[in-house]
């Protein structure tokens, strides 16, 4: 990880020398308005629809899904409920519609979405899910078995007995008097004289997410793959959903929706997408998957148009029934950042979220890469050969700086290639945190999970693992590490850990920190001597004799975690951390200055000096900032 660093130290010199006119400041590079994970969508006819998200957010389209406007309800609750999570939405027609969360929250509209008013159902347990059968009939499914019952259009609720506590996560009405409740612990229960009794159904014991009706035939789907289908005879049988298993379990299926008794659609975990064109007997997997973020809901406009939601502000949109899906907006968090040099570079993060840059960050493209996990740990070994880590087994390579192969995955449905040499396999199985490198591009490592240490010599072509001598110093997890030389590395994680080895990974040595936060990231400067951690608690230590002692540093960081580290020399360095925190030091670390950015909410995950001598940072809804 030295790599970066002197060639960057060589540039802010030589722009200090000409003397620059215009001061530096923190710029967006890359940005989106929607930062919100949507839980639910709804469309009144092909061109209206709303959706509803985490914060208290609304938003409305009146074009189909192409473009949204949001906004926030949390002016109409008190300080208590603010932020809640909304979770489902429900339009009735093109005027009247609900949405529904925590804390007993619940919203109409009788314009369409434009305005919402503050409904009180009399309790405050989470509220999955809201129907209406007409403009004043209507009914709630939630938490700790709580159904409630509306006859004036929401102005009155009353509570339902249901005689189970599990949660309830959705309901449909085919009538006024018979609807259906699923929801957790295989729960289904059935009503005939519109909820005032309910009849528990045998529908297995798996946790059901969502109910879909067309014409007296219904769907329900749920956790580890589960997928039901009830006939109106009484009884529900499974269907065979055809999810992968990318976690090695089942996805969880989080919503279907039928267009007709033969078409639907259900979405799930790491963004699958699956079909049915007979009515739930047989389901086709939707590939490429659209996004490898969560999809929570799916809403058909008209026979041919879909629009789907989920995590990261993800919103999906299909003109082929499904066939095939365009990305309105889908913005996974980064968690890392490096250029390999001035022009090319990468950013990785959840999702499987990787991108590219090859015009010096003016431009990001994001590349596919067929793992749906959190990419932790990003190495740029040159402009065509880089690395990223992370959790799920997660460890891929890129040769041309385009496609990326999987090292060690065996979970993804990508292969099962091995290059680790191990003696018991016991850290295989174990996230992985950061990777580096050594300018030569030959010696790197990765650590991660119970002080995963596995390295390499040849550039990456075999990797040998000394997890278990690593652990003859600590067993706790490592999140940062930086390679000094072919033969010395410092890795830092949980409760203050800090190990070393200076013998090639054969036997590791545990460093005195003096404190027990979480140690997230550790970056030396060119020197060899001069070093920081940062950690949680706005923590900053620093080493001014290659790592073996380590000082507290008063960090002006407000007790936020920090994350990330770049030191850029002996006197320089960059840190990043929550809440859109980012600290500079030119005198070695007795101060910090708290810098402004442009942004002023969120988190800051990762912080790289490029060797153009500009400061980059990621961070949450896959924002970038470059310091120029």
């Amino acid at each position: 990880m030295l790599r970066k660093y002197v060639v960057a130290v060589a540039l802010i010199w030589t722009a200090l020398f000409l003397g620059a006119t215009e001061a530096a400041e923190w710029k967006y590079a890359r940005k989106w308005q929607m930062t919100r994970h949507i839980q639910a969508v709804d469309f009144a006819n092909s061109k209206l629809g709303v959706i509803a998200a985490n914060r208290a957010t609304v938003g409305k389209t009146t074009d189909g899904g192409l473009t949204w406007i949001a906004g926030s309800l949390n002016a109409s609750l008190s300080p208590e409920k603010r932020n809640s999570e909304l979770k489902h939405v429900f339009m009735l027609n093109e005027t009247i519609g609900f949405v529904c969360g925590e804390n007993g929250v619940i919203f109409k509209t009788d314009d369409g979405g434009d305005s919402w008013l503050l409904l009180n159902v009399g309790a405050s347990p989470v509220l999955n899910s809201v129907f209406f059968l007409d403009e004043m009939q209507g009914w709630i499914a939630a938490d700790g078995g709580a159904v409630f019952r509306t006859e004036d259009g929401g102005m009155k609720w009353t509570p339902l007995s249901t005689e189970t506590n599990n949660d309830l996560r959705d309901v449909y009405f085919e009538t006024p008097v018979k609807g259906v409740i699923v929801g957790d612990a295989g729960t289904a229960l059935y009503t005939e004289d519109g909820g005032d009794t309910w009849i528990s159904q045998n529908i297995g014991n798996m946790s059901i997410k969502t109910v879909s009706a067309v014409g007296g035939a219904m769907w329900a789907v749920g956790g580890n793959g589960a997928g039901m289908r009830f006939d109106g005879s009484g009884e529900w049988t499974a269907m065979d959903m055809n999810v992968p298993h990318s976690n090695g379990m089942p996805e969880p299926l989080w919503e279907v929706e039928f267009l007709n008794a033969n078409i639907g659609i259900a979405g799930a975990e790491f963004g699958v997408v699956l079909k049915t064109r007979d009515g739930g007997g047989t389901w086709t997997r939707i590939e490429p998957r659209p996004t490898l973020a969560r999809i929570n809901d799916v809403s058909w406009l008209d026979a041919n148009t879909l629009v789907a939601v989920g995590e990261y502000g993800t919103l999906l949109r299909s003109t082929d029934a499904g066939e095939s899906w365009d990305t309105i907006y889908s913005h996974p968090d980064l968690y890392s950042i490096e250029f390999a040099d001035e022009k090319n570079g990468w950013a990785a993060g959840a999702a499987g979220a990787i991108y590219a840059t090859r015009d010096g960050g003016e431009s990001w493209e994001l590349q596919r890469i067929n793992a749906p996990f959190q990419l932790f740990g990003l190495a740029a070994v040159n402009s065509k050969k880089g690395f990223v880590v992370g959790d799920n087994r997660t460890f891929f390579e890129t040769r041309d700086g385009n496609a990326w192969q999987p090292l060690q995955n065996t979970r993804s449905e990508t292969g099962q290639e091995r290059r680790i040499a191990t003696s018991d396999g016991a850290e295989l199985s174990l996230p992985s945190n950061a990777i580096g490198f050594l300018p030569d591009g030959k010696t790197g490592w990765l650590v991660g999970e119970n002080t995963k240490a596995i390295k390499t010599e040849d550039g990456g072509d075999t990797w040998t693992s000394y997890t278990a001598n690593a652990q003859e110093a600590s067993f706790n997890p490592l999140y940062g590490m930086d390679v000094l030389s072919k033969t010395d590395m410092a890795a830092v994680g949980l409760a203050g850990t800090i190990i070393r080895t200076t013998d090639g990974g054969d036997t590791w040595e545990k460093i005195e920190s003096n404190v027990f936060e979480q140690l997230n990231d550790i970056e030396f400067a060119p020197d060899g001597k001069t070093g920081w951690i940062v950690g949680t608690g706005g923590t900053i230590l620093r080493s001014t004799d290659g790592g073996t002692t380590w000082v507290a540093q008063i960090s002006n960081a407000d007790a936020v975690s920090l994350n990330g580290l770049a030191a850029v020399s002996a006197k320089e360095a960059w840190a990043a951390g929550e809440s859109a925190t980012l600290l500079h030091t030119l005198d070695g670390g007795i101060t910090w200055t708290r810098m402004e950015t442009p942004t002023r909410t969120l988190d800051l995950n990762g912080v790289a000096v490029a060797p153009d001598g500009r400061v980059w940072a990621v961070g949450e809804w896959g924002i970038i900032l470059v310091y120029e």
